[in-house]
């Protein structure tokens, strides 16, 4: 008999897209504990719990295949641009979160892309 671990693991491969997996709660796990273990100054309470909200909505994002944009994660969320970006900057300042820039989808202007941080994505087996 498999462990239940094994079992667990074998399920997650089969798991439609977008479902939960172990994977995803060992990411909440790990995002979580980085969010609470590193705190910018007067940083309070509530921009911590943002910030792990966030954090699981761009990894169910990246599992569904989309784009990690500031459009993208306002169409997913319904926060608004300013709202998304004080949550956002955090992020990126702790290192869990990075972003480049390039061109939007138009070709004409610039847009902002995140990617989640490789210290937060489990290594290749």
């Amino acid at each position: 008999m498999l462990p239940a671990s094994d079992l667990l693991y074998r399920k997650s491969l089969m798991a439609p897209r977008g479902s939960i997996t172990l994977d995803s709660f060992a990411f909440s796990a790990l995002a979580s504990r980085m969010i609470l273990d590193d705190r910018l100054p007067d940083e309070t309470a509530q921009a911590r719990l943002k910030q792990i909200g966030m954090l699981n909505v761009l990894q169910y994002m990246l599992e569904l295949g989309r784009e990690l944009t500031v459009s993208a994660i306002v169409t997913e969320t319904g926060l608004t641009r300013t709202g998304v970006n004080e949550v956002l900057e955090p992020l990126v300042r702790k290192g869990l979160l990075v972003e480049r820039v390039g061109t939007n989808a138009m070709g004409r202007g610039k847009a902002r892309f995140f990617e989640i941080s490789p210290a937060l994505l489990p290594s290749p087996s």
